[in-house]
């Protein structure tokens, strides 16, 4: 247990030095490191345990490194280096800032979990008025457009903005659906993933 304990210190403490390094100094080989230490933490040290909060927070940063490394399509260009700059940040402080130095004091109740259905039929229909509100204004649905004609028209798909929000409200449903399933094990909620 010491000896992963020093680990941790010394992985800490050398990306605490290229973060000030990153600051500093504008070299890609800095912002190389940072993400190779990271995967080396989450592999030694996490042993690639996605289920634990700080592996899942990095690694989706680490596959996004990776794939902007990979030139997939003709399509593909550089980022600029300040954004890995900010990129970097996540990363950095996730591996300086251990969540394994943290414990819980055994006197703090974590309260039970509460689900309200008529929260949760607001949640829902919400889901389902953005939907409709960029169909009717588009009048069709991009994959079926996309299925049927072979181009899906989609950036100039829905309301603009509402679009967006759709988006993204329906991937924080789905979170949330998969959570409830998670909680309560009826299978309902799975049903509205899809």
């Amino acid at each position: 247990m010491k000896v992963r304990t020093n680990l941790i210190i010394l992985i800490s403490s050398i990306m605490l030095i290229l973060m000030i390094l990153l600051f500093f100094i504008n070299n890609k080989i800095i912002v190389d490191a940072i993400f190779f230490i990271a995967f080396l933490k989450i592999l030694i040290i996490d042993g690639i345990k996605y289920y634990k909060p700080s592996v899942s927070f990095v690694l989706p940063w680490i596959v996004l490194y990776l794939f902007q490394k990979i030139n997939i399509t003709i399509y593909a260009r550089e980022i600029d280096f300040l954004t890995w700059k900010l990129i970097s940040v996540p990363v950095l402080l996730s591996t300086i800032i251990a969540p394994e130095f943290f414990t819980i004091p055994s006197k703090i109740e974590i309260s039970t979990f509460y689900f309200d259905p008529k929260l949760f039929k607001y949640a829902l229909f919400m889901c389902y008025a953005l939907f409709f509100a960029n169909f009717i204004y588009s009048g069709y649905v991009p994959l079926i457009q996309l299925i049927k004609t072979g181009d899906s028209n989609y950036m100039d798909y829905g309301i603009k903005g509402v679009n967006g929000l759709f988006y993204a409200y329906s991937n924080a449903f789905g979170l949330l659906c998969y959570y409830l399933y998670l909680e309560t094990k009826n299978r309902k909620f799975l049903y509205y993933l899809t």
